[in-house]
This record gives C-alpha cells, structure tokens and sequence, in this order.
C-alpha cells in the first residue's frame, strides 16, 4: 500500500493506512507491527487532513491516525500482559475485546478478533516510541 502526502496543502491520501481509529477486527494476513512502523513512518511527517477511501475527509489526520497508533500500542501492551499471566489467545481476546460474532464466524476467522490480538502479541514494545 502506498500512501500519498501533499505537504504543501497538509493532505495524505491514506489507502488503507488509517481506517478507523480504533481496530476490533484484524485479517489472518495482516500484521500490527508492520501495520504500526508504517504509521509511525506516516506521522514522521506534518500534514491536516486524511483523505481515506473508507472514511472520507477525516479532519485533524495527524491526531487521528496517533490515536490509532496509540490504541494498537495500549492493546499490544494489555495483550502481551495477560499472555504473561498465562492467558490463553482466546481467553486474552475475549477479555479485550469481547466474544467473537457472527462477522467472525461468516467470514471463516479470517476476519476477527483473535487474529488481531494474535498479531499485537508479535508487536515489540521497545521498538515502538509513544509519539
């Protein structure tokens, strides 16, 4: 995916960098810690506005898209602690997230809770700095 920033107007095209704020549902083929470099990679730079296929004109971008930067680092942090404790995928899932529903179930867990806190579990802490 490549994203595009104008800086003079303060633009990023965002493909689908940004999304939304704040992730329940991860592919199987997706990757936070990949998913987070490149977001960090992003607010490296100054802009406004995200221009987002999904969400349209998404005013304060730069702030918007550290609020997800920031939620992935939480959930990875809050994942990574209950796995310390002995929690199980499921068990850890369920308790940040909630039960799977009938999304996760239709599209065969390719698309769910699990895979995204399975992903957060891979993320190190040290090498992402909080903004």
């Amino acid at each position: 995916m490549t994203c595009y920033l104008l800086p003079e107007r303060g633009w990023l095209f965002s493909a689908d960098l940004f999304i939304a704020n704040y992730l329940k549902f991860l592919r199987i083929d997706e990757d936070v810690p990949t998913l987070m470099k490149s977001i960090k990679g992003v607010l490296d730079h100054s802009f406004d506005v995200i221009l987002c296929p999904h969400r349209g004109v998404v005013e304060d971008g730069w702030q918007q898209l550290n609020k997800k930067y920031e939620y992935l680092l939480n959930l990875s942090g809050e994942a990574q602690k209950l796995k310390q404790q002995g929690l199980t995928l499921e068990e850890t899932t369920l308790c940040l997230l909630g039960k799977e529903g009938l999304f996760s179930t239709l599209t065969g867990y390719n698309f769910c809770k699990r895979n995204l806190i399975a992903s957060c579990l891979q993320v190190n802490l040290d090498e992402m700095p909080r903004l």
